[in-house]
């Protein structure tokens, strides 16, 4: 678990505040506090603190949790953070319409203290697995030789995007199966940063069955590229075993948001596979980059 994480709480009701405040300081927590979602903003920005966990009411005067947690998506800076909403906004459509946004989790007040800090600690530790996941990966890319003197401005601002389907093999590791791209003279060497990715994350967990992270978006700040991956199993007809697959989104940008309509994509072509269909990978790039924002 992550040493003492800081969790940002933002929320305009004082006795509610003070409340989540001492709870989370019990469980020797830092806790940073905002009563808006401006101020909330501004605590992000200026402050040197790391935050591992936003915890935000809705409803809330100068900018409400909606704006906060959109503005968060949107910013490279602070995508990766987990974000809970707390409200007393209870129906089903109020819970609906927020994880439909994106948000990690919906809490409705009041709530009780034992669950509340449980699913905190979910978070946490999801948080501290996706973390170390990104670290790990760029020091598999730092032995790589990139150089990208030659590449001109103009091409390194070009919609750059790679769509790649792998697969674990139990003897070999890593295997590219396919890859799309409409950019045909690649800068940098994605077919070994994406196998480099997917033996780091197999490594990390030591078993390709105790996967437990199945999506999740990292900043490859050595290439200055986004890369969302995406993992399932398929059931193996013949041996009857469950085979481990990756799906991979490469692009110079890709935030929060878009990393979930990607999800629902790969989450598509992987039900296909199942389903032994034919999987159009084309197809599958062209609605991924109709909506990434460049």
């Amino acid at each position: 678990m992550i040493t003492n994480p800081n969790i940002l709480v933002v929320d305009d009701n004082a006795k509610i505040l003070h409340n989540v405040e001492h709870m989370l300081e019990t469980e020797n927590y830092n806790v940073l506090t905002a009563t808006n979602g401006l101020d909330a903003l501004d605590i992000l920005e200026k402050t040197e603190i790391s935050i591992d966990l936003i915890i935000c009411d809705i409803m809330m005067p100068k900018m409400d949790g909606y704006t906060l947690y959109k503005s968060i998506s949107d910013d490279p800076l602070f995508f990766d953070i987990p974000f809970i909403f707390i409200s007393e906004w209870s129906t089903p459509d109020d819970i609906r319409f927020a994880k439909l946004l994106g948000v990690d989790d919906y809490i409705t007040k009041p709530f009780d203290e034992s669950y509340f800090l449980a699913i905190i600690r979910g978070k946490l530790l999801r948080r501290e697995k996706k973390l170390l996941l990104t670290k790990k990966v760029e020091e598999k890319l730092l032995p790589l030789k990139i150089d990208d003197e030659d590449i001109s401005k103009s091409e390194k601002e070009e919609a750059l995007c790679i769509v790649l389907l792998m697969h674990w093999d139990e003897l070999k590791g890593p295997k590219l199966i396919r890859k799309y791209t409409e950019y045909e003279d690649l800068p940098y060497a994605i077919d070994e940063i994406s196998l480099q990715i997917f033996q780091t994350i197999v490594s990390i967990f030591s078993d390709v069955n105790k996967i437990d992270i199945q999506g999740f978006l990292m900043n490859l700040e050595k290439i200055n590229l986004y890369c969302y991956v995406y993992f399932d199993t398929i059931p193996n007809l013949e041996s009857e075993k469950n085979e481990l697959y990756m799906m991979c989104a490469i692009a110079p940008k890709i935030n929060y948001l878009e990393s979930l309509r990607i999800e629902e994509e790969f989450n598509k072509c992987l039900n296909e596979i199942k389903r032994r269909i034919e999987l159009d990978l084309k197809q599958v790039y062209n609605s991924i980059i109709s909506f990434l924002k460049f």
